[in-house]
């Protein structure tokens, strides 16, 4: 039985309706054991309480974990200890439940002071612990070959046989907070194949991905997507009990950590060095707290267009420096504020198509504020290769471009309009297209060594074609050499846009945008040379 005493120590965390809202299980009662003389029957509802608390705390943590660690790095005051007790709550087997909740204690009481803890985890995608995006779709049949030539000559160790008349379980580790693309195909013969992600922290967690007999994996590519806060493992099940022939497949497995919104962050240091400077102390919970309001409110009124060019100006570094994408960005900001007041549903579903019209306007004036970021460094690189011929007319016109300056007093749903012409002669270009012209300014030797070889001339396009299939047979099952040679075919494609003279900035930009498969990935090549 429990005394008056163990009935305090027993008694559930007092937590808040956000957080509540947020973890989004029934709240666990207190344990409280009811009088018996059966040790069995008491100890038997005693861990069934128990592992009711358990369940919601396993919750709590994974979503919470990520939070507790941003907040470390904001230079929260205590989010340091209580990152290192989560720590001892995932890898300590000898902790006690009442140790547990005392800690779970000073999270909520570290957390109750944040009003936009809900949008901070949306934000941070902390809410779901595993999403299956795309439970798995064939291809087309002109995908299948393709795919099957390229593992072979890039990653010739993707593969496994499964002999005729027995099961195969190939098991992939993912690790924690991943977007996971997986893909798979079979040499000959259709398979009956499932696809499933067991979570290693949490045993009972096994989520069925795909499952289906008779797939035509000889004919097409499976492919799929899925999201994970936990780490574990992809397991690929191939069934051939009843196939009298053994089957090769080939797979691929792609893992990218989740996105960071750079806006957010770009906002939030700025914020920051506005209010706290250069200061390395820690912060109150309520002066970040306030801070992160502050955050947000810039957010709501960026994407209402009511923020002034003057209070961006400090992001336009972050313009330049990283990355964004727009799009992407911009959506994801919307579907955060979409959720103030836990009306995230009742929003999306009554507004969906004028959000849609919102997102295309941002997305327009960030654009353009995107392309003003970038102005400097496309000049630099037209003038740094002589990619445009010299005439009166293209240096007026790279000069006028030189000397634009947006009116500060502006708001951002002008930008747009006012500087039209800017968005015009550059809307073909991604944000890849932009770090593409950044990386290929700071790699200036890459272009120069194009152009001394004169790979780009008819005869210098023969050579290179035919060192490509010579080297092509020679490095076959060479995975390493293979993959030097992929990454010199793909940097050869980058390249022509800058070793190319054409008649203006627009043919240039006409050109940057044929390149149609550019990613983080496709730069590195460049930068390896």
């Amino acid at each position: 039985m429990l005394t008056m005493s163990d009935r305090q120590r027993y008694k559930f965390p007092v937590t808040t309706s956000q957080i509540q809202s947020i973890v989004s299980i029934e709240k666990p009662n207190d344990i409280d054991i009811p009088a018996t003389d059966r040790k069995e029957e008491f100890f038997c509802n005693f861990i069934q309480q128990v592992n009711i608390w358990l369940k919601w705390f396993d919750k709590f943590v994974d979503i919470f974990q990520h939070i507790t660690e941003w907040l470390k790095t904001r230079k929260l005051q205590r989010a340091e200890q209580l990152l290192g007790d989560i720590h001892t709550v995932k890898t300590d087997s000898m902790i006690t439940v009442i140790k547990i909740k005392e800690i779970i204690q000073d999270i909520i009481n570290l957390l109750k002071s944040f009003k936009n803890l809900h949008r901070l985890c949306h934000l941070f995608n902390c809410t779901e612990s595993f999403e299956n995006i795309d439970s798995g779709t064939l291809t087309d049949q002109n995908q299948w070959k393709s795919y099957i030539d390229e593992l072979k000559r890039c990653h010739t160790n993707n593969t496994f046989i499964v002999k005729a008349t027995t099961i195969h379980e190939h098991l992939h580790p993912i690790t924690a907070r991943r977007v996971v693309h997986w893909s798979l195909a079979c040499e000959k013969l259709e398979c009956n194949i499932s696809i499933e992600y067991q979570s290693t922290t949490s045993p009972i967690n096994r989520h069925i991905l795909f499952s289906k007999d008779k797939v035509p994996l000889d004919k097409r590519v499976l492919r799929g997507i899925f999201t994970t806060q936990q780490r574990g493992d992809l397991i690929i099940t191939i069934d051939n009990q009843k196939g009298l022939a053994s089957r090769t497949i080939w797979y691929q497995i792609k893992t990218m950590l989740f996105s960071t919104c750079h806006l957010f962050d770009g906002i939030f240091s700025m914020l920051r060095q506005q209010y706290f400077e250069q200061s390395i102390d820690n912060i109150k919970d309520t002066d970040l707290s306030d801070l992160i309001d502050k955050v947000f409110s810039f957010i709501d009124r960026l994407l209402n267009g009511n923020i002034t060019l003057r209070d961006m100006n400090c992001l336009k570094t972050v313009f330049h420096d990283k990355n964004i994408n727009v799009r992407d960005e911009v959506k994801i900001l919307f579907a955060n504020r979409s959720i103030v007041n836990d009306k995230r549903e009742t929003t999306i579903n009554t507004r969906q198509g004028q959000n849609d019209q919102d997102i295309e306007q941002v997305c327009e004036w960030l654009r353009t504020y995107q392309y003003y970021s970038h102005i400097n460094v496309i000049i630099d690189c037209v003038k740094k290769f002589d990619i445009i011929l010299k005439n009166n007319e293209n240096d007026e016109s790279i000069d006028n471009l030189q000397e634009m300056t947006i009116n500060e007093n502006y708001s951002l749903k002008q930008i747009s309009e006012t500087y039209k012409d800017l968005y015009q002669r550059f809307q073909k270009l991604t944000n890849h297209h932009l770090q593409l012209i950044k990386t290929i300014s700071e790699c200036s030797h890459v272009i120069q060594t194009m152009k001394k070889f004169d790979v780009y001339s008819t005869e210098g396009l023969r050579r290179f074609l035919e060192l490509r299939d010579n080297l092509t047979t020679q490095f076959q099952l060479q995975e390493r050499n293979n993959m030097i040679l992929n990454s010199l075919i793909i940097s050869y494609a980058l390249c022509e846009p800058f070793v190319r003279q054409v008649e203006n900035l627009e043919e240039f930009v006409d050109n940057l945008a044929k390149l149609s498969n550019i990613d983080e990935s496709s730069l590195e090549h460049v930068k390896s040379k």
